[in-house]
């Protein structure tokens, strides 16, 4: 794995903890300075040995920064006034690449060493991609995309070819995630109205609400870990965490919040 510091959660059949949950104010360790833009995207990787941050902003440009030191170590060359939605760090033709995906439809790879773009690119048909998200079906691996229009992409990573499609009622894709349930692969998405929704791409069934959430409940990120167990978490407009087991859909301990300060 590009970036083995991804472990979150301690499960078991009767308990869980989560060693971030304390909350406290406290001032950055650092400020990265360089973008002109709101900053859209961020990744995490390691890059000959160090690890590294990817970012990406509003208005096209990416940037790939030393994680100890700050300093900016390149600028793959993404296209001016197309904004950068989402990036992260994989493994494709053998090389360690960053993946963007962008306002024009576009995902995009570049070569994490050079910072040059290789290979040919995804398009989602001039569509606004929102989201993204890597992870296996089928015993091969592949990356998901929300569209502006509702849609969710399923491609191989490493042919481009596509693998699946599925519409959904639940407007732009802000989220996705990969996860475990019933034995299969499913992607859990969250849309614009902040309701969330999970799709099987083997039967290509698409079901809405498949978490035990109230009605009022809303979605804005989700995000999936596994150490015995696929869990979901989430986070929503109601300025809280939660975890969720992916295969039953119930809640998982207690919601996390930040508490009132006096």
């Amino acid at each position: 794995t590009l970036f083995p510091y991804t472990t979150l959660f301690r499960s078991g059949l009767r308990q869980w903890r989560v060693p971030w949950s304390v909350w406290q104010r406290a001032t950055p360790h650092r400020t990265l300075v360089g973008h002109k833009y709101s900053v859209e995207a961020v990744a995490m990787a390691v890059r000959a040995g160090r690890v590294v941050i990817v970012s990406g902003d509003s208005e096209g440009s990416m940037r790939v920064w030393d994680l100890e030191s700050g300093e900016l170590l390149g600028e793959p060359a993404s296209d001016e006034n197309v904004g950068v939605n989402a990036v992260a760090v994989t493994e494709r033709g053998g090389r360690a690449v960053i993946v963007s995906a962008d306002d024009g439809g576009a995902v995009r790879f570049w070569d994490l060493e050079t910072f040059l773009e290789v290979g040919e690119g995804l398009r989602a048909e001039d569509v606004p991609v929102r989201a993204m998200a890597l992870g296996e079906f089928d015993q091969r691996r592949t990356i998901a995309v929300g569209s502006l229009e509702g849609t969710i992409r399923l491609w191989d990573l490493e042919r481009g070819a596509a693998v699946a499609q599925a519409s959904t009622e639940l407007g732009n894709i802000a989220s996705l995630a990969f996860s475990r349930r019933g034995g299969e692969t499913v992607i859990f998405f969250v849309g614009e109205d902040e309701a969330i929704g999970l799709w099987n791409p083997r039967t290509g069934e698409v079901f809405q609400n498949p978490l035990g959430a109230g009605e009022d409940e809303e979605f804005k990120l989700v995000a999936a870990t596994s150490e015995g167990r696929p869990l979901l978490v989430s986070g929503g407009s109601h300025g809280s965490i939660r975890v969720w087991d992916a295969e039953t859909g119930d809640s998982v301990g207690e919601e996390m919040a930040e508490p009132r300060m006096p």
